[in-house]
C-alpha cells in the first residue's frame, strides 16, 4: 500500500510540473516551434546534401575509371575539373600527371621542346594534389611524381628533396626503397656528368637536313623511275629474256 501511494504522489508531482512548466513556456510557444522548425530543415537539408553529394561522388569515379581504362587524357582533365576537391578528382590529377610524365620523358630523345612542357605540366597536377588532399597514398604518389619529373627536367636538387621527403614520411611506403637508390645514384659524380653532358643534347627531328620543304610532297619525277620493271614480277622478265638468249637454234629437219 505504502509504496502504491509513494508512486501516486510522484505521478502528482509530474503532472503538477508539466502543468506548471506549460503555463511558463506558453508565451514562447511559437518561438520554440520555429526553432524545432529550423532543426528539421538543417537535418533535411544535410540529408538532400549528403545523397546529392554520393550521387556526384558516384558519377565522378565512373567518369574517372571510364577515362583510366582508355587513358583518356582528355578525359581525365574533365573530372579534375568538373569534382575539384573530391578523391577522383586528385586521382585524376595524378593519373594525368604519370601519363604526362611518362610522355615527357620518350619526347626528351626527340623534342625537347615538348618534353619540358610535358614535364611541367605533369609537375603542376602533382603539386595541385599536394596543396589540396590529405590523403596520404596520393601525398606519396603525388610526391614520388615529382621527384621523377624534376629528375627529367635536370633538377636535380628539387629531385633529391623530393626524394628525401618520401624517405623521411613513408619510410616503409611503395617507394622508399626506390627513392633510397635514386638518392645515392644522384649523389654521384658520374650520373651528376651524365646529366650535365644530357643537358646539351639537343635531338634533331628526322629529316631535319632533307632536301624540300616541310609540309610538302616531294617532287615526282616518271623519268626518273628505271626502264624495266621491278619487283618480282620484272625480275620474272629479266630471267626469260636471259634464257630466250642463251638457248641454242634449232638445226632445220634434213631433207630426204
Amino acid at each position: 500500500m505504502k509504496s502504491e501511494r509513494r508512486h501516486e504522489l510522484e505521478r502528482n508531482q509530474l503532472l503538477v510540473w508539466l502543468l506548471e512548466t506549460s503555463e511558463k513556456i506558453k508565451p514562447y510557444t511559437n518561438m520554440i516551434l520555429g526553432a524545432i522548425l529550423v532543426v528539421l530543415l538543417a537535418v533535411l537539408a544535410a540529408t538532400l546534401w549528403m545523397r546529392y553529394h554520393e550521387g556526384q561522388s558516384s558519377g565522378a569515379w565512373d567518369a574517372y575509371f571510364a577515362s583510366l581504362s582508355n587513358m583518356d587524357r582528355t578525359g581525365l582533365e574533365n573530372v579534375a575539373q568538373k569534382h575539384p576537391g573530391t578523391g577522383a578528382g586528385h586521382w585524376a590529377l595524378v593519373t594525368l600527371g604519370d601519363l604526362q610524365l611518362d610522355s615527357g620523358c620518350n619526347l626528351l630523345f626527340v623534342n625537347k621542346t615538348s618534353a619540358n612542357l610535358e614535364l611541367r605540366k605533369a609537375v603542376e597536377n602533382y603539386q595541385a594534389v599536394l596543396a589540396q588532399s590529405a590523403n596520404p597514398a596520393l601525398l606519396e604518389r603525388a610526391t614520388y611524381g615529382v621527384a621523377r619529373a624534376r629528375e627529367a627536367q635536370g633538377d636535380l636538387e628539387q629531385a633529391l628533396k623530393a626524394y628525401g621527403d618520401i624517405v623521411e614520411r613513408w619510410p616503409k611506403g611503395t617507394f622508399a626503397e626506390v627513392a633510397k637508390e635514386r638518392i645515392v645514384d644522384l649523389k654521384s659524380p658520374s650520373t651528376r656528368s651524365f646529366y650535365d653532358k644530357f643537358a646539351k643534347y639537343d635531338p634533331k627531328p628526322a629529316l631535319a637536313n632533307e632536301p624540300g620543304t616541310p609540309g610538302k610532297k616531294p617532287a615526282f619525277n616518271l623519268d626518273s623511275l628505271p626502264d624495266s620493271p621491278v619487283g618480282t614480277l620484272g625480275q620474272a622478265k629479266k630471267e626469260e629474256g636471259k634464257k630466250e638468249a642463251t638457248k641454242p637454234e634449232s638445226k632445220p629437219a634434213a631433207k630426204k
